[in-house]
């Protein structure tokens, strides 16, 4: 029997929310796993510095979310692991779908009819972001 559906035995409800938590949970210890044996995206960290560490953290944020980017990003210990964090935790302000509570927030506000736009966020977010983890890094350049 495979680990999923061991585990899908063992839920006393099968629902599709504990299905799908399931699936995610076998996503997860499988991203784990590959980026423990294949450290491709982590040697992306290698040879860069700080400003490297953070524009890599923020696009693989962007691309791939923020809490998969970190386990495939750490799968060996970064050179510069405060920057990287920084970049995974600012990116995923750059697109509205980025972060689940402001998409949540875009729908909240619409459902009361105030005014919400995805136009508005994205482009504060892609205006912000880059002066704020341009702003923080240096900070980290400069305390260390």
């Amino acid at each position: 029997m495979h680990t999923t559906e061991h585990a899908q035995a063992r839920l006393p409800h099968r629902s599709t929310e504990h299905r799908a938590l399931v699936v995610l949970f076998a996503l997860t210890v499988a991203l784990g796993t590959i980026a423990r044996l294949w450290h491709g995206p982590a040697h992306l960290l290698d040879g860069g510095d700080a400003w490297a560490a953070a524009g890599i953290g923020t696009s693989a944020s962007v691309l791939i979310n923020n809490l998969p980017a970190a386990v495939v990003l750490s799968a060996d210990p970064p050179a510069h692991p405060a920057a990287l964090l920084l970049g995974l935790d600012l990116g995923p302000n750059l697109p509205v779908t980025g972060l689940l509570s402001a998409i949540l927030s875009l729908q909240a506000a619409r459902t009361v009819d105030a005014p919400a736009s995805i136009a508005t966020y994205s482009g504060l977010g892609f205006l912000l972001v880059p002066a704020t983890l341009a702003i923080t890094v240096a900070a980290l350049l400069v305390s260390q």
